[in-house]
């Protein structure tokens, strides 16, 4: 019997393809509870499901190794998940993977009449246009069978669109040690410690970004 656990993920959309690792992250759209479930039947037993920031995706973890297509099928046929998809490690040690929207650039304004058609033929759903680009375009796939990256790659292979991908998401890699900017100490905005070098300030009147670091 394998063991999958849970992990969590951070969200960003930004890309870069490296390792591949034996976690996959899905989305569900059903109670965890559920997901559970549905696991042991798969003959799994599933670990600590922890909510992250997006409840929806959640990580599984095959403890035994790589995942196999067989398994990933198995995966992908479960009631109320909306996408599955390989999660990478990159060189700076961060998770990277992807959801199941696919973001697309078009070319000029008209031509999302030539992605309407693509959508249909490819079975994807539009979501709508980017309200600061009306030429940005997010689409979505319709079922967790369909693996995003592999119809991103159909999009961009058509040639009519300027550049299309799989909205992804990645870690943030740690913020925690010395600080490298040389002017960091006269940024009371940042850090205000009061000191004559900030202008006698007053201590802790800032942005709070050590914390979030």
């Amino acid at each position: 019997m394998r063991v999958l656990s849970i992990f969590m993920l951070l969200c960003q959309s930004v890309w870069a393809q490296n390792v591949t690792t034996p976690y996959y992250c899905i989305k569900a759209e059903v109670d965890h509870s559920e997901l559970r479930s549905q696991i042991e039947k798969l003959e799994f037993t599933a670990g600590p499901i922890q909510k992250i920031h997006n409840p929806e995706y959640l990580i599984i973890e095959d403890t035994d190794g790589t995942i196999t297509q067989d398994e990933l099928a198995r995966i992908r046929a479960m009631n109320g998940l909306a996408s599955v998809a390989p999660i990478y490690q990159t060189q700076k040690g961060n998770m990277m993977t992807y959801t199941d929207k696919i973001l697309v650039k078009l070319h000029r304004i008209s031509d999302i009449s030539l992605l309407e058609s693509q959508t249909d033929r490819l079975e994807l759903e539009m979501i709508g246009t980017n309200r600061f680009d009306p030429k940005l375009v997010e689409v979505k796939t319709t079922n967790s069978t369909q693996d995003a990256r592999a119809l991103a790659n159909a999009l961009k292979e058509t040639g009519l669109f300027h550049h299309v991908q799989p909205n992804y998401f990645h870690t943030l890699s740690d913020c925690g040690g010395p600080v490298n900017d040389a002017l960091f100490d006269r940024q009371w905005n940042l850090l205000n410690t009061g000191t004559s070098i900030q202008g006698n300030g007053t201590a802790g009147a800032d942005m709070k970004v050590t914390e979030a670091w």
